[in-house]
């Protein structure tokens, strides 16, 4: 079949065979274009009109197509059905091209790889999980590119169900597997119901211990594990490393902001199964799913969406350690007792923007002039947090003044270099702030100018030959003196004829194309410049991402204690005494947060719990239908 195809069409299939289990958009011009089994599939899911392509065969091509400056929302769509997307890049221009425009795939975009704004949940973390097994024990690693996050913990292979709960609180987007990891828990019953993804077989080399432990050492840039606390977890190894080799295969980039993993011990935090969580309502509602009727709903009033994620992940994980819990208690209790700093914090945490997946697309080579502004922004605003909580007592927020940079010399760089109202894109310049560089300077004087001279040079050529004559420009032919046919025998012989059309005639002349190579030269020069200056800005961002990232998680958790502080405030909620010591569980006028909020004011009535050890170990919960012991039981 292959003979008979058109070169771009053999090279199509030959690009589509290397992805078979992903939709190829295949970048022609100004479209992206599916073609044959793809073109069916993506019409049905887009929405778009089926057409057909002469390929050198008998029958068309299916084909269809999308323009490529609206493709992330198509790309959405088609990841929200499970979809993969292959993007088959230009890598040259015709012009650069002697034959065929060469192409390749540069990225392929997958529902646990998504890094694009308009896919991504904001308040939500979308992670790629790798689950791999052997006779005794399970590894599971996952990791959100968009932010850098790296996670990983082993079971025992028998405790199937809090695997399965495990993965359920991770909530991940994708999961890939080794084949015995397949075997054994595609039958989850999350997984048959759609509450999680179908594992995706991976390469089985990728899950072999040395193979795998080799690309975590160099993600990580070590020569051992010993510090990371899975030196000798294998299985952990072997899922994080099966992790990255699917990120070079489908983002086929460097990703330096995941240079860290953190390994969760199973004693570490509270495990709640399924379907406690499913019963108390922690993150959604058991009848619509939504938010709105959750404990998140009533929790999370953070003002970043790095701290909504945060608390989200600590409402999923609760602490077991009492030294941990007490020390998250104080620094709430700190700015609960203290109306100036909770005043202080929330005026400042309003002006941070999402650092933590900034910081992913400075990792990704994809930041855009607009997200470094915002990035600017926020930077700018970390010395009034350092000032706000240089006098806190509680140890987690000395931690958190210790932990954040206040990245002065790079603040005083993104100010004098980007534009304050920069573009959207980068194609057309403007982006660079105005003295920041006297050569871009100097080229843009001249495009600036020279609105003024072709003017002036129109006017003088009228004057001086008595001519009728219109400057004018297009991108074949560049600048050009048109006459009309009425007067070609007052054109003088300095003229130089360029292109003739049916009513005129089109010349050059020494002087004009000057000014041509003047101005054209500053446009092509003024980009070349703008483009070489912003590749050096991403480079120093680079060198500051690990700094940049610790600062985000150290905002993200002050935002989550603010949130905290603020609820307890507005809804007098207070502190528990929590400790080995403690004997008894003891509630005055206890209150179910979610329900009250749906009530009527003053319509809940409060009530007491008393549990201890010794006489009173047990409850016996009694009354008619509707009478709340539900309620009362899940409070």
């Amino acid at each position: 079949m292959k003979n008979k195809l058109s070169p771009m069409m053999t090279h199509y299939l030959t690009v589509k065979e290397k992805y078979q289990d992903a939709i190829v958009m295949y970048r022609l011009g100004d479209f992206y274009e599916m073609f044959f089994e793809d073109a069916k599939k993506a019409s049905n899911i887009l929405e778009l009109t089926l057409t057909g392509r002469d390929c050198g065969l008998e029958e068309r091509a299916p084909m269809c197509g999308v323009p490529y400056h609206a493709v992330d929302n198509y790309i959405a769509k088609l990841i929200q059905h499970g979809e993969k997307v292959a993007i088959c890049e230009q890598l040259t221009t015709p012009d650069e091209s002697k034959n065929m425009v060469e192409r390749d795939v540069v990225r392929v975009i997958t529902p646990g790889t998504v890094v694009e704004d308009n896919i991504l949940d904001e308040k939500k973390n979308n992670y790629l999980l790798a689950i791999s097994s052997n006779e005794k024990e399970v590894g599971l690693a996952w990791i959100d590119i968009s932010t850098g996050e790296f996670n990983t913990i082993a079971f025992d292979v028998e405790n199937e169900r809090e695997i399965e709960d495990m993965i359920l609180t991770i909530s991940p987007a994708e999961i890939i597997g080794n084949y015995m990891a397949i075997d054994n828990f595609s039958k989850f019953d999350s997984i048959k119901l759609g509450r999680l993804p179908k594992i995706s077989k991976y390469f089985d080399w990728a899950f072999e211990y040395d193979t795998a432990k080799k690309r975590v050492l160099k993600c990580l840039n070590v020569d051992n594990l010993d510090s990371f606390e899975i030196n000798d977890k294998k299985m952990c190894v072997v899922s994080a490393g099966a992790c990255l080799y699917y990120l070079d295969d489908t983002q086929k980039r460097s990703l330096s902001h995941i240079n860290n993993i953190k390994f969760i011990a199973n004693n570490s935090f509270m495990f709640l199964d399924s379907n406690t969580k499913r019963n108390l309502e922690l993150t959604e509602t058991n009848r619509d799913k939504k938010k709105k009727g959750s404990l998140l709903w009533i929790l999370d009033k953070t003002y970043t969406n790095m701290g909504a994620r945060n608390l989200r992940k600590w409402l999923d994980q609760p602490l077991r350690d009492e030294k941990s819990i007490n020390d998250r208690l104080n620094a709430v209790e700190e700015i609960v007792t203290n109306s100036r700093l909770r005043a202080d914090l929330s005026a400042v945490l309003k002006n941070i923007k999402d650092i933590e997946r900034i910081a992913g697309k400075i990792a990704y080579g994809t930041i855009m002039p607009r997200e470094i502004v915002a990035l600017r922004e926020s930077l700018r605003e970390i010395p009034a947090i350092k000032d706000t909580i240089k006098v806190a007592k509680a140890n987690n927020l000395k931690k958190i003044y210790a932990n954040i940079n206040e990245f002065v010399n790079l603040v005083k760089l993104l100010d004098s270099s980007i534009a304050d109202e920069p573009p959207t894109t980068l194609k057309d310049g403007g982006y660079i702030k105005e003295g920041f560089s006297n050569k871009l300077d100097e080229y843009r004087n001249i495009i600036n100018t020279s609105s003024r001279w072709i003017p002036e040079l129109e006017l003088r050529e009228k004057e001086e030959h008595d001519i009728k004559v219109k400057i004018g420009y297009n991108k074949v032919f560049g600048y050009y003196i048109e006459v009309p046919k009425s007067n070609i025998d007052k054109v003088p012989i300095t003229y130089i004829r360029k292109q003739t059309l049916a009513n005129c005639e089109r010349y050059i002349t020494p002087e004009l194309k000057e000014l041509e190579d003047k101005i054209l030269g500053a446009e092509d020069n003024a980009k070349k410049l703008e483009a070489s200056i912003y590749d050096f800005i991403k480079d120093e961002l680079l060198k500051n991402l690990t700094d940049i990232k610790v600062t985000a998680n150290n905002i993200a958790e002050l935002d989550t204690y603010n949130s905290y502080a603020i609820i307890a405030v507005d809804n007098r909620y207070v502190k528990p005494e929590i400790g080995k010591n403690v004997d008894k569980l003891e509630i005055v006028e206890g209150r179910h947060p979610v329900v009250e909020k749906l009530l009527k004011d003053n319509e809940y009535v409060s009530n007491d719990t008393y549990l201890d050890t010794e006489k009173n170990r047990t409850m016996v919960i009694t009354g008619p239908n509707m009478a709340g012991k539900s309620t009362y039981m899940r409070q």
